[in-house]
């Protein structure tokens, strides 16, 4: 991006694992975030957290100003009428794993840049990521 975080609106999409954590994250930055998700419960913890919320069936409306997007959602939600909407510098970096959450032949029409990060973890620090999926598993055994 041609601008540092702070001062720059993010949208978060999904309240998962990755969302709860990328969005305090990218607000300690500076950035203004909006979480998107589906669930009311989903909503209402994020807003709890001071997230402002969307619902994900209202992306193509609340997406138009924000320069960042982070996607953790793994299914298409990031579509042609989304992407038609997006300001034409916005960033998206899709983080769900396959089939990822954006329409990407649509955006590389449009121009839209997007970083399909699937895998981040392995590929930028192995050892942690291994460390933390070792856990989990000896923790679901036990």
């Amino acid at each position: 991006m041609p601008v540092t975080l702070f001062g720059t609106k993010s949208l978060v999409i999904g309240s998962g694992r990755i969302g709860r954590v990328t969005a305090p994250l990218l607000r300690a930055f500076g950035s203004r975030v909006a979480v998107a998700s589906r669930s009311h419960e989903a909503s209402v913890w994020n807003e709890i957290y001071g997230f402002d919320t969307i619902n994900t069936s209202l992306l193509s409306e609340s997406a138009k100003d924000m320069d960042l997007i982070i996607n953790t959602a793994p299914s298409r939600v990031i579509t042609k009428e989304v992407l038609s909407c997006l300001k034409k510098d916005a960033l998206i970096i899709d983080l769900a794993s396959r089939p990822g959450g954006v329409d990407m032949a649509e955006a590389s029409l449009l121009g839209i840049r997007v970083i399909w990060a699937l895998g981040l973890p392995g590929k930028c620090a192995p050892v942690s990521a291994g460390r933390i999926i070792g856990s989990s598993v000896l923790n679901l055994l036990k």
